[in-house]
């Protein structure tokens, strides 16, 4: 693989991530754009791996989704419904993640009280 075709690559991961976290956290691209300062055109060009989205905008990403930049880069943690069976559990954790994530220490305690009462049933 010639460096031209590893960027297209590395391009498509992180776009067709950013597309996949940004949809289950149910977050427009209007959205989105306006959040990173990018235009919707721009940010849609990222998200379909037509432009490499730079290191501030990726840093900027990881902060709004409140995960670690290394995550755009891994090509099997988000993938579509077309290339993998389980993508609907991974959906769901990913949104129950998000969930509490903004949770307090109190209500997390809630939550898991809950859960395991849930599993018990």
């Amino acid at each position: 693989m010639d460096k031209r075709q590893e960027k297209d690559k590395v391009d498509y991961i992180v776009g067709r991530n950013v597309y996949f976290i940004r949809e289950t956290r149910r977050i427009s691209r209007d959205e989105l754009a306006t959040m990173l300062g990018l235009t919707t055109s721009h940010l849609g060009l990222i998200e379909r791996g037509a432009r490499g989205a730079t290191a501030v905008t990726l840093s900027k990403l990881s902060k709004i989704f409140n995960i670690h930049v290394g995550n755009f880069f891994d090509d099997s943690k988000y993938v579509s419904p077309e290339d993998d069976p389980d993508a609907d559990s991974k959906i769901k954790k990913l949104k129950i993640n998000s969930v509490l994530t903004t949770l307090s220490e109190r209500d997390l305690d809630v939550v898991l009280h809950l859960v395991k009462g849930l599993m018990v049933m």
